[in-house]
């Protein structure tokens, strides 16, 4: 669904701003710090393509080549769609995932930087649509809330 761009002038912006944040930081004695963060940068976040939307905070999703995998929306909790306690709880899931369907379609770049698995051996991942944080925006929505992996709260 979502259709990847070019990345050449990023890739050199990048190389540009490690180049002079590893010399500042030099000059500070941060270079240990400011490295390990600018590696974890380069390495993700990874660019991605959607291929299936499984509800309001699950992706099915390839990137960078691999192959694809369930994606559990890291900082959300949607309302389910597969066992809802209740019909509203049913009717916000479907909102939520074609609110998400929407979201995904109208994205030129979607990139994710991984975190683990969670207890259904989905994998867990901070998702980007052009740079901005999925999480954040599927609940500004009001189709979703934020989730710190604690106990949930119904929806119904």
């Amino acid at each position: 669904m979502a259709r990847r761009r070019g990345k050449g002038r990023r890739k050199t912006t990048w190389i540009l701003t490690i180049g002079l944040v590893t010399l500042i930081s030099l000059e500070t004695g941060l270079a240990t710090t400011v490295i390990g963060l600018l590696k974890r940068m380069m390495i993700s976040p990874s660019s991605c393509s959607v291929a299936r939307v499984v509800d309001g905070d699950t992706l099915d999703m390839s990137c960078q080549g691999k192959d694809e995998e369930r994606v559990r929306i890291i900082g959300i909790d949607a309302p389910e769609i597969s066992k809802p306690g209740c019909v509203s709880e049913a009717v916000a899931g479907y909102r939520a995932k074609v609110a998400l369907q929407w979201l995904v379609w109208r994205a030129k770049d979607v990139t994710a930087r991984f975190d683990g698995r969670d207890k259904y051996d989905r994998t867990l991942a901070e998702v980007y649509l052009d740079g901005q944080s999925l999480a954040q925006t599927v609940i500004a929505s009001g189709h979703a809330r934020a989730y710190d992996g604690g106990l949930r709260q119904g929806w119904c």
